[in-house]
């Protein structure tokens, strides 16, 4: 039989010891980045990071896109944002109003905070689907038509803001 280490807490709530490490850390490792209801339990300036490499992408994204259509209006073609991009702008503002702005100055609480990173995180995802929808590269067989805003594009932007509800259903329910 494998010896566990000294260091590891006294088996309290089981019947039988774990005969391994992967054992022990699947059954009864504490884990405290946990909270009691399963939830992770972040610090505000925990979720910083993951949002400050987020927005970069999306901003990156975003000038692309303007690059793009401003590139498109010298041409002599008419220039647009497609709904992809007012996804893009409304999971940017989640992003620095709902994780940074208003929960540093003490309006809303690291619950919101938590939130508005899922719902910008969502709304991300969200948006780059969204532009391939645009260009329709979901599909294979027929040839693309310059619409402003295709079949493919509603449909990831119509699963995107019923994702978003859901999700923003879900979280109300837990708190």
């Amino acid at each position: 039989m494998q010896r566990l280490p000294a260091a590891l807490p006294k088996w309290k709530s089981l019947t039988c010891k774990p005969r391994s490490f992967v054992a022990y850390w699947l059954l009864c490792a504490p884990r405290p980045w946990y909270s009691e209801a399963g939830m992770i339990n972040p610090d505000l300036k925990d979720l910083w990071t993951p949002t400050g490499v987020l927005l970069g992408f999306q901003v990156t994204l975003f000038k692309w896109r303007l690059e793009r259509e401003a590139e498109v209006g010298d041409k002599g073609d008419i220039p647009w944002l497609v709904p992809a991009d007012y996804v893009s702008l409304v999971g940017m503002l989640t992003f620095v109003f709902g994780v940074v702005l208003l929960p540093l100055s003490g309006l809303f609480s690291i619950k919101f905070a938590t939130w508005a990173f899922g719902l910008g995180t969502l709304l991300f995802v969200g948006q780059a689907l969204g532009l391939a929808g645009h260009y329709q590269l979901f599909n294979r067989s027929k040839k693309r038509q310059f619409v402003w805003f295709p079949v493919q594009e509603k449909i990831i932007v119509a699963f995107t803001i019923c994702a978003a509800i859901f999700y923003t259903a879900v979280t109300l329910q837990q708190a």
